[in-house]
């Protein structure tokens, strides 16, 4: 016999069985729930499936197994099927809720926009005592977090089986879909108003049988759904994704300090952080617990921040992203930070994806004393070059002239050079100033020494006078930025002279004594 056919005849069989009320199981003079006397045989049990759009065949299935238990008594509501094209949709829902006497609402992570409306509106629809007394909210959910507005009402928990069996194992699928709260669902559904009562002993076995049939079927609609989703998400680079909450249409202004970060327990711990572990997700922290950790471990002003920022914002506006790297100094080396994905969710919310890559050591090979000197003339070189050559470039950079923005933008790359040369410096193993200023030997150690000291005292005195890390140039503190910056240039300029000549004298010197004590083993070994 084909399902069809079979389906027919189970159907009329529940037919016959209505025509013939007398014809009662011994269970219901017995009280048993399934034989309640005061239902109406010929009485509608509405239903109303709630449901997002891409559950709509979850929600099918239901409809097909809730009706195929009496397809003359169960009246579900299912709007894409029960709506016709150009009708008034909401009055239509309002009529369906106030009329339903079940509400089923699916959550497989995407709630339905109409959710809170409809569980609203099937609650305030039923006035009198018996209408409420006789009305289910039922919640189908196969995530653990489900909306607030079910935690009062029943929620059934799809359960999945095993993936995979171990050697030797069996499974009892009978067993485990019979143990489901959706049998159970089931079971309360047909004892609903007589709906699905069972006339003899044979027939409790049958019924049973179906409810697993069913149990399983919506289990696998459930399943299939979730063909999609992400079952694993496992970063394979450190990094973060930060989720900002945003309207939908409207362009991002900010990252809001409480954006929320997420990442593996090695990216935090650059940071010198370790989020709680929750639900078995990757840990969480907002956005402004980073940047105040990325301060505590950087130190000073914290351009790669900005700049990444900078960049969010300009991949969710549509523009270009800046070409400048955001370098940082994690607890154990240099990172660069690049902005590698956007993602713009229909609700407005934009995701960004962070990767960060290790910086490759820069250390010279060879003679301590002489590498040490060498990596000195670099870092002081490349300031030179950007900030003392051209002075006269430089008072135009931030001359009262210039734009705000213009004057904005050097200020933001004076702190970058600022922070790249600090991080440079440790790249290169100059932040161990004992050993740097022994490399200059007894005659020049002086003036490498100074040179540390005095730039220590002119950016510590510069970071003081400016305004907080991330603040915008404004007319009212223009003028002490200028100032600050202008004396910091000042009082660095003559050092850095300075500096550079002991430098090349230095390496000068450690050259020739190589290149003297070369010529002498040469000459030993000639002789």
């Amino acid at each position: 016999m084909s399902p069809k056919k079979a389906k027919g005849k189970r159907s009329q069989e529940q037919g016959n069985r209505r025509a013939q009320p007398s014809r009662q199981h011994p269970a219901a003079a017995r009280g048993r729930p399934d034989a309640a006397s005061h239902a109406m045989p010929d009485q509608k049990v509405r239903v109303f499936i709630s449901y997002a759009r891409a559950d709509y065949r979850i929600a099918e299935t239901l409809r097909d197994e809730l009706m195929e238990l009496n397809r003359d008594r169960v009246d579900c509501f299912l709007d894409t099927k029960t709506i016709e094209s150009g009708e008034g949709f909401e009055n239509k829902l309002e009529e369906a809720l106030k009329a339903a006497h079940w509400l089923l609402c699916i959550f497989t992570g995407e709630q339905s926009e109409y959710c809170g409306f409809e569980v609203g509106v099937f609650t305030a629809g039923k006035a009198s005592l018996r209408e409420r007394e006789s009305s289910r909210v039922v919640c189908f959910h196969d995530v653990p977090n489900y909306p607030g507005i079910f935690r009062s009402q029943e929620n059934i928990s799809i359960e999945y089986p095993p993936e995979r069996l171990t050697t030797g194992e069996v499974f009892d699928e009978a067993g485990f879909y019979g143990r489901s709260p959706l049998v159970k669902f089931f079971q309360d559904f047909s004892k609903f108003q007589n709906l699905y009562v069972p006339r003899e002993e044979g027939e409790f076995t049958r019924r049973a049988e179906s409810f697993i049939r069913k149990a399983k079927g919506i289990t696998q609609a459930f399943r299939d759904s979730r063909g999609n989703d992400i079952k694993f998400d496992t970063p394979t680079q450190l990094g973060f994704d930060i989720i900002a909450p945003n309207k939908a249409g409207e362009p991002l202004q900010s990252i809001p300090p409480d954006a929320a970060v997420k990442g593996t327990y090695g990216s935090f711990a650059l940071f010198s952080m370790l989020p709680p572990f929750q639900s078995e997700q990757l840990p969480t922290a907002p956005w402004a617990s980073i940047k105040q950790a990325s301060n505590t471990v950087s130190s000073g002003y914290l351009p790669w921040i900005q700049r990444l920022e900078r960049d969010m914002l300009n991949a969710a506006n549509g523009q270009a992203l800046s070409e400048t790297e955001a370098t940082f100094r994690g607890s154990d080396k240099t990172y660069r930070a690049i902005l590698v994905r956007h993602i713009v969710h229909f609700n407005g919310t934009h995701r960004f994806g962070i990767v960060f890559v290790p910086s490759l050591p820069s250390q010279f090979l060879g003679d301590q004393n002489t590498s040490m000197i060498l990596a000195g003339l670099v870092v002081a070189s490349r300031f030179r070059f950007a900030y003392f050559e051209h002075p006269e470039r430089i008072r135009t950079w931030f001359s009262d002239e210039a734009s705000d923005n213009e004057f904005q933008a050097r200020y933001r790359q004076l702190l970058y050079d600022l922070e790249r040369m600090q991080q440079e410096s440790q790249e290169l193993g100059l932040l161990d100033h004992t050993v740097f200023i022994q490399s200059f030997g007894s005659s020049r150690k002086a003036i490498a020494e100074q040179f540390l000291t005095e730039y220590a005292k002119a950016k510590n005195k510069l970071e003081a006078a400016l305004p907080p890390s991330g603040a915008p140039v404004t007319k009212e503190n223009r003028p002490t930025i200028k100032s600050a910056i202008l004396t910091f240039l000042a009082e660095v300029e003559d050092e850095n002279a300075r500096f550079l000549q002991a430098a090349l004298d230095a390496y000068q010197d450690q050259l020739q004594e190589q290149l003297r004590a070369r010529k002498a083993a040469k000459a030993g070994g000639a002789s």
